[in-house]
């Protein structure tokens, strides 16, 4: 039986770990002191090159105990606090915020400032522990929710000026369910809907990547989706092709295939997160190759 493996066309870095990943190997041909403040993807894989080629990892803990090197910030970016103490050491400092990450940080600072004159608030839909989240948190000076569910309204007052905000990387409707259901609240509680301001702030490429990704996994008998364990993105892309194709596998590494998943497969996508590398997906396909072809 002739078996087709097709790697998506559109998968591979987003621009904003494109430019973070080319940064970091450009500083590690130059330097063989060279960090990344937390780790600079959600891919073990992609983590285990970087490493492999002199890049450490460091935290809040480390700050004080780097000394001379070069110090990379994520794409996700960090807090003004944190960015300051980084300044201050002795250490280089490059930043690699992604260019969405860092409009959003300038929005989360001007509204924070609207809403503390006003006596508003500041709600982000997103990840509690996620980095880009930690990091908008201390772009707000006011008071400030995060929210993880559609439905979890908990610490907002209806009744009080707000400017919402969406993880760049969060789930496109969930964030639109959410907005539609606190606009309820507030009229229910009497609260005006112009006090509030809602900004469309995911990620583009990835709003525009869904539609073509649901085609993707339509197209095909079974979809692998790579990604790390920790990707928010890869979470959110893959539950999007498992909507389409209940055929859909996610896996961080070749290493989880499994055989059974393809017994009657012969049309099959391999398609991944914007933090999973192209190289990942090509060593996945030879992997089936290896295993269903020969």
């Amino acid at each position: 039986m002739d078996i087709t493996i097709n790697i998506d066309p559109l998968a591979g870095f987003c621009p904003g770990v494109t430019k973070a990943i080319a940064v970091a190997d450009e500083l590690l041909q130059d330097n063989s002191n060279v960090y990344s403040f937390g780790e600079l993807v959600h891919c073990d894989e992609e983590l285990k090159r970087l490493e492999e080629s002199g890049l450490s990892v460091m935290s809040t803990a480390d700050i004080d105990k780097v000394h001379h090197s070069k110090v990379l910030i994520r794409a996700h970016g960090v807090s003004p606090d944190m960015q300051h103490k980084l300044q201050i050491s002795d250490n280089e400092v490059i930043d690699a915020t992604c260019n969405i990450v860092r409009l959003l940080q300038r929005k989360v600072r001007i509204s924070s400032i609207q809403m503390q004159q006003v006596g508003g608030q500041v709600v982000i839909f997103g990840k509690k522990k996620h980095p880009e989240v930690e990091g908008l948190v201390g772009y707000s000076q006011s008071r400030t929710i995060i929210i993880e569910q559609s439905d979890d309204f908990s610490g907002i007052d209806m009744v009080k000026p707000m400017c919402i905000f969406a993880q760049t990387t969060t789930n496109v409707s969930d964030y639109d369910t959410f907005v539609f259901n606190i606009m309820q609240k507030v009229r229910d509680a009497g609260g005006n809907q112009h006090d509030m301001q809602v900004f469309n702030s995911i990620c583009g490429s990835i709003k525009a990547r869904v539609p073509k990704l649901r085609l993707f996994a339509s197209d095909h008998d079974v979809v692998i989706f790579v990604s790390g364990a920790e990707s928010s993105n890869g979470a959110y892309l893959a539950a999007i092709c498992k909507e389409e194709n209940e055929n859909t596998y996610r896996i961080s590494t070749e290493e989880q295939l499994k055989a059974e998943w393809f017994a009657n497969a012969r049309n099959i996508g391999i398609t991944g997160a914007a933090s999973t590398p192209v190289w990942l997906l090509q060593r996945v396909s030879e992997k089936l190759n290896q295993m269903l072809c020969t």
